[in-house]
């Protein structure tokens, strides 16, 4: 709701004239992998913008999924450094993230995810300016190896259902150690093998988790799903005869966390 307030007050300011005020920055890379061994990690964020300065304050969270869906929340066990800095127009920052612990990824078989979320400060509007400032926030995927990790590149296992309306839902369950990422979904029709619906939106499916991803409504026809990843290309038929009740999800993502948490 918060995302459509604001496009709706962009466009209400535009339309009187007024104006609103963003700045842009960058980060490279877009994805951050922490080795086992080492200590911490880089990343350096441009101001982009000719003519703003902005302050960019750092933050960390946990990544994980539950029932298919994002979940973060705040975490002290990385560090940020610096977690607030001052970019002039064209300027650079180097940022370097590591943990506080160094035994957080000890004789650990699955890679641990967290997120560096970068957010603008809003400057201070001068008094002759109308409209508003759009702050920017950017979120970079930050995944730390353990020292027992390996990339063991498990195929992942799918789950699909119909529902009587057409919606067409599946589950991506990665049973691996690391993270898949998830780069293009599309329904094919199985006849004519021509693309039906497509999600582009990249999503992760981290290690020993799921992702859940649900197309709208759509003919009753059979369709073959096709899902590109970073570890390769996977399809599953639909048909008619596919249940409208999930099957259950993979015994190998309990049993993984089990072992993690002893």
């Amino acid at each position: 709701m918060r995302v459509a307030f604001v496009a709706c007050l962009s466009i209400a300011c535009l339309v009187a004239n007024e104006s609103v005020s963003a700045s842009t920055f960058r980060v490279s890379p877009v994805r951050l992998d922490v080795g086992a061994f080492a200590k911490s990690g880089i990343l350096t964020v441009q101001n982009d913008s000719s003519d703003n300065t902005v302050v960019i304050q750092a933050k960390t969270v946990q990544w994980t999924q539950r029932d298919g869906q994002d979940v973060t929340q705040p975490t002290d066990e990385l560090i940020v450094n610096p977690p607030i800095f001052t970019l002039k127009p064209g300027a650079q920052q180097v940022v370097r993230v590591g943990a506080r612990d160094p035994k957080l990824t000890q004789n650990v078989s699955s890679e641990r995810a967290y997120r560096l979320v970068l957010v603008e400060i809003p400057r201070t509007p001068s008094e002759d300016f109308r409209g508003i400032n759009v702050a920017l926030n950017i979120s970079v995927p930050i995944f730390f190896a353990g020292t027992a990790t390996t990339i063991d590149g498990v195929p992942p296992q799918i789950n699909a259902s119909r529902s009587g309306d057409g919606k067409i839902t599946f589950d991506l369950i990665n049973r691996g150690s690391t993270s898949l990422k998830i780069l293009k979904v599309a329904l094919l029709d199985r006849v004519t093998q021509q693309p039906v619906a497509e999600i582009n939106e990249w999503r992760y499916a981290l290690a020993n988790s799921f992702s859940a991803l649900a197309f709208k409504p759509l003919p009753t026809i059979d369709y073959t799903l096709s899902i590109l990843t970073d570890r390769g290309v996977y399809a599953l038929d639909i048909n008619n005869a596919t249940p409208a009740t999930r099957p259950p999800l993979s015994s190998a993502i309990s049993d993984a966390k089990t072992r993690e948490k002893n």
